[in-house]
């Protein structure tokens, strides 16, 4: 599985590739602007949008964690509520572990 690391340098090598940012011999219009600001561009791509990334995944990752765990304590205290003698080796609390 690849890292973290390398996921973003794939997802930056792809927009910059969409962007064409590449390719001098595109000279007109629209590419024109985009090569005068590639320097803007790709410090765009490179630091300031993986931030943005990081920091909205990294918003719903605590939302989701937070749910996830609430859902192993509901699984755990419905075992108890049924008398399971080990709550944490019943099945839903061993699913709601494993997805937390």
């Amino acid at each position: 599985m690849p890292t973290a690391q390398q996921l973003r340098e794939r997802l930056v090598g792809l927009l910059s590739e969409l962007f064409q940012l590449n390719q001098p011999d595109l000279d007109f219009g629209f590419w024109r602007i985009m090569h005068a600001k590639a320097r803007d561009v790709r410090a765009f791509l490179e630091d300031d949008l993986l931030a943005i990334v990081a920091e909205a995944f990294g918003q719903d990752n605590s939302q989701r964690l937070a749910q996830l765990k609430k859902a192993y304590e509901d699984a755990v205290a419905q075992a108890k509520e049924y008398g399971a003698p080990d709550p944490e080796q019943t099945d839903p609390v061993k699913q709601a572990k494993a997805a937390l």
